[in-house]
């Protein structure tokens, strides 16, 4: 991925492996202004354990594509917790086919609150395409 590829991408050296399978890789923005990539600048896997180390000073969490076309972004505010996963979803046909299941990664990016004790979650359902679909749970 080129760096700054993306119009207001934060510039980071992200090298992502040859070998890598993701659609997506995540970006963390930090209220000092320190980015963490999915892949550090020698292809090497940072784990998403580092991001929540440092949770409270988390100001934007990006999910960028690998080629480079597609962002999407959630900002965080005091109180916000982040969430951010893949989703490996396989379709069984009904048996006519044996060899032809299905087999599609969804990407999710969004946040979660306590509001006086009422729960609220938005996540954001991103698929290789780049199509978003939004849910409040």
């Amino acid at each position: 991925m080129e760096e700054g590829s993306i119009h207001g991408t934060p510039s980071i050296d992200l090298t992502i492996p040859e070998e890598c399978t993701l659609a997506y890789v995540w970006i963390a923005e930090f209220r000092d202004g320190t980015l963490l990539g999915q892949f550090d600048s020698t292809g090497r896997e940072v784990m998403y354990r580092e991001v929540q180390n440092r949770i409270h000073d988390l100001l934007k969490l990006h999910l960028t594509s690998v080629d480079g076309d597609h962002r999407v972004t959630v900002r965080l505010t005091d109180g916000m917790r982040p969430i951010c996963f893949r989703r490996h979803i396989r379709r069984m046909n009904s048996g006519k086919e044996p060899h032809s299941d299905g087999h599609e990664v969804v990407y999710a990016l969004g946040f979660q609150q306590t509001i006086r004790e009422c729960n609220f979650k938005g996540v954001m359902y991103i698929d290789k395409q780049g199509n978003v679909t939004l849910e409040n749970e």
